[in-house]
């Protein structure tokens, strides 16, 4: 069951070299959120950049109080490879992050809080994953990731469409790096292990429109590693998703 989804949700991406990937941007989850009880759950497929990648992102968000709120959001890929020469890699990733944030949410001008609503976020951000980067001919790399950081958020939104600008700001560090994977001639796993600790700025825009509560998701994002450029990760992502919001108390403003 497992196979025949990533079948249906990732693509064959061709290469014109199997250069190994160590670093996949996700798809930035920004809660547009009002009042205590009321939450999200969204769902998108990212891919683009100078080399393609596709992965799954499942996030959701719930305001715990009118303003203190809890997120999450997990991201995965499993993706075959092939080169112009019928080698075939593998690369395959998962990440889970967790964020607590504050929410501030007001009527811009002299619109009601339902119809036309500035927001302002400022999350802290946690996660772990691994990657796993495999070639059949160069041998295997595998990772665990640990990331810390911020995330200031900022929307506008009326009751069918909402604009987001956001920005993460985040130490990325690797461990237990193992294997036997070469490129280039060059061992990646001494590679990898000379550039742990990253520190990564990825500013993204996102756009939402449709129903009240069900509505489509776009995003724009770019990754900049700034300890080590972005040799090893694409800089540019673009994702696509569905987000339905919810409430499980009665509505009520104070």
């Amino acid at each position: 069951m497992k196979s025949i989804l990533f079948s249906l949700l990732f693509i064959v991406v061709v290469f014109s070299s199997c250069q190994p990937v160590h670093y996949i941007p996700n798809m930035h989850n920004i809660p547009v959120l009002t009042q205590k009880g009321e939450g999200a759950i969204s769902v998108g497929i990212s891919g683009g950049g100078l080399q393609p990648v596709s992965q799954i992102n499942l996030q959701t968000s719930y305001l715990l109080t009118n303003h203190f709120a809890l997120k999450t959001t997990s991201s995965l890929h499993d993706l075959v490879i092939s080169s112009n020469d019928n080698i075939v890699s593998r690369s395959k990733a998962q990440r889970h992050q967790l964020g607590f944030g504050y929410l501030f949410s007001d009527p811009i001008g002299n619109s009601s809080k339902d119809n036309y609503i500035g927001h302002v976020g400022i999350w802290g951000i946690t996660g772990i994953g691994n990657i796993n980067n495999y070639s059949e001919s160069q041998g295997e790399l595998s990772a665990n990731m640990f990331l810390l950081g911020i995330n200031p958020t900022f929307s506008i939104s009326r009751n069918f469409f909402s604009a987001s600008l956001s920005t993460k700001f985040f130490h990325l560090r690797y461990n237990k790096i193992e294997g036997d994977l070469l490129f280039g001639g060059n061992n990646e796993i001494d590679f990898l292990s000379q550039r742990k600790n990253n520190f990564i700025v990825e500013p993204a825009l996102t756009m939402r429109a449709g129903l009240k509560k069900l509505k489509f998701v776009w995003q724009f994002l770019y990754s900049n590693n700034l300890s080590y450029g972005n040799e090893r990760q694409p800089t540019r992502n673009f994702s696509f998703g569905l987000t339905y919001n919810f409430l499980t108390r009665k509505k009520k403003f104070l």
